[in-house]
């Protein structure tokens, strides 16, 4: 117990504290490891004695019905929550399910709720999980703050960490499958490995910096910064269609296929169309590629700034091809709120949010929250919306953020797709935003393949100068 109060209540003010101290630190959460993965959580299900990979899955709701007075609980919410859950257990993973509400759940609606688990699934329930807040200007009032119910995961999980192997934090319309899980969990493991082998620094010629570069080695610091990446899709709906006219890269699909029930497929619906998926929050025009050693060929979503990171040397230079295609614009710069490709949600294992914790977010991935970092705890200011919480952008933005560049294999793009199953934002974003998928991974080829030969015209004019 000790120890808990020690890595939770600590270490929010810990930002400046010698390399020293966070090795101690880390020791004694090896300890804590140690000592609390042999007990077993009350009301927690999930297997540990098997060796099945255990996984929280935290699901936030807002609203127990749809704005068409519509059952968003039995209909939207459960929909996806038994989907999620059995693609999970399918394969092979131990699955407990916490649901943080806004509302007041009754005990009919409970029972529904476990009726419809697999019995192995542990539950349990925070009901009217809404912050409250006491303003500044009026210390008699108590007011609700809605959007920072997406703040509330982050008690869940802390009070849970040491319980659990990995978490899976979404909101309530979001679909996850096991390919999504394996796809996260292979994806950290080869950045673990390349970590673990990256070197300190590297050698390069005067007025060089490693953000220049977007081929070859990479430091250990920048390693620390990667971070597997997802982007949110919709099935494209009767009536509404993509853009009309793509951005300036030109589509080279070259044999690539987009598997849309890897992300994609429900009950009613297992083999949607890889033609019908569309993504909105992000386009050719925000991304860029980089070669890394051990993952190859990798595509870059909108991330940090070099602009505010510091030390320098924590960014990783990437490449877009300017001069081979005549731009009648330059790709928008980051940030830019067309670009962020937040994902509805977030996975992480227990390393990665300690590691999180402890190193690369500022002010801590984990309550309390203290200024100046946030304001009233998270309840208030620009990093309090349901965006920053549980959309994820505190992990990859800059400013009172964790600062991770989110990297996607193109052989995994449709693992990287996370279904939005409201298919809602097709009716409010504008028809020149709404991408296909499929065009957007052969435009990302396309990118690939022109970095590729920019990397061959540098490395014949390193080779003419060594001669």
């Amino acid at each position: 117990f000790c120890f808990r109060v020690l890595y939770i209540y600590t270490l929010p003010e810990c930002e400046h504290d010698t390399s020293d101290n966070k090795m101690l630190l880390k020791l004694l959460l090896v300890v804590l490891l140690t000592l609390t993965l042999t007990q077993v959580s009350n009301g927690n299900k999930a297997k540990e004695e098997d060796g099945d990979l255990r996984i929280l899955y935290v699901v936030t709701s807002s609203s127990e019905t749809n704005k068409d007075g519509s059952d968003r609980l039995s209909g939207t919410m459960m929909r996806v929550v038994e989907t999620t859950i059995n693609s999970m257990i399918s394969f092979g993973y131990s699955v407990d399910l916490y649901l943080i509400l806004s509302y007041q759940l009754s005990e009919d609606r409970e029972t529904m709720i476990r009726t419809r688990l697999p019995r192995s699934v542990g539950l349990e329930i925070w009901n009217s999980a809404t912050p409250f807040h006491i303003p500044e200007n009026n210390k008699q009032r108590i007011r609700q703050i809605p959007k920072t119910l997406a703040r509330q995961h982050r008690f869940v999980v802390r009070d849970k960490l040491f319980f659990y192997d990995m978490f899976v934090v979404m909101e309530d319309d979001m679909l996850v499958h096991g390919e999504q899980i394996q796809y996260h969990l292979h994806l950290s493991e080869q950045i673990e490995n390349l970590k673990r082998a990256a070197p300190e620094s590297l050698n390069l010629p005067v007025g060089v910096s490693t953000e220049d570069l977007f081929y070859g080695n990479v430091t250990k610091q920048q390693v620390s910064h990667l971070w597997p990446g997802f982007l949110r899709t919709e099935i494209l709906q009767e009536g509404s269609v993509s853009q009309e006219e793509l951005d300036e890269i030109p589509v080279d699909s070259d044999g690539l296929f987009l598997n849309a029930s890897v992300c994609c497929r429900m009950p009613n619906k297992p083999n949607p169309s890889g033609d019908s998926l569309m993504v909105w929050e992000t386009g050719v025009a925000g991304l860029s590629v980089r070669e890394i050693p051990e993952l190859g060929w990798v595509v870059f979503l909108e991330g940090p700034s070099t602009t505010f990171m510091q030390p320098k040397g924590k960014t990783t230079g990437s490449y877009f091809p300017y001069d081979d295609y005549e731009l009648t614009r330059k790709p928008i710069i980051y940030p830019h709120k067309h670009f962020m490709g937040q994902t509805g949600g977030w996975m992480a294992t227990r390393k990665q949010l300690v590691d999180l914790h402890i190193d690369l977010c500022q002010g801590g991935f984990f309550p309390p929250y203290y200024e100046p970092n946030f304001f009233n705890d998270g309840l208030w200011g620009f990093n309090s919306g349901v965006e920053y919480w549980s959309g994820g952008i505190q992990m990859w933005t800059e400013r009172c953020g964790c600062n991770m560049q989110r990297v996607v294999p193109l052989k995994d793009f449709s693992a990287a797709l996370l279904y939005h199953t409201a298919n809602n934002k097709q009716l409010s974003i504008k028809q020149h935003r709404r991408v296909l998928a499929s065009n957007l991974l052969g435009q990302l080829n396309t990118l690939i393949k022109a970095a590729k030969r920019a990397k061959d015209r540098n490395v014949r004019q390193e080779n003419k100068k060594g001669n």
